[in-house]
């Protein structure tokens, strides 16, 4: 049974910022596939929340919760977390970014 997805402010925030930034340099096709990509993948992930990497960063203690998984032929990172019935999805980043300094920015590293 798959998981039911949910998306973070963040998250949706990103995803446009994706797609906007893919249609301005690519056109509205690239940026259409980009989009859809990133619904196929969390589509996907619901069903086999095991298929994706944890990631830990030792410069911030929430990072090391999440999981993140590539969107292939786009260079993003989908982070996101699991529980028992639910698939969260908190980001979409540029694989390239500084990923401590990205989350720093979003959410206060607390000890």
């Amino acid at each position: 049974m798959a998981l039911q997805i949910e998306y973070e402010q963040e998250a949706l925030d990103d995803i446009v910022a994706a797609g906007s930034h893919a249609y301005e340099e690519f056109g509205e096709e690239t940026a259409d596939r980009l989009l859809a990509r990133v619904r196929e993948l969390a589509e996907l992930i619901a069903t086999q929340p095991k298929m994706a990497k944890r990631i830990d960063i030792p410069t911030h203690r929430r990072l090391g919760q999440f999981q993140f998984f590539p969107l292939g032929k786009f260079p993003y990172l989908l982070f996101f977390t699991t529980d028992e019935s639910t698939l969260r999805v908190y980001g979409l980043v540029y694989e390239s970014m500084d990923l401590p300094a990205v989350f720093r920015k979003r959410w206060r590293d607390e000890p």
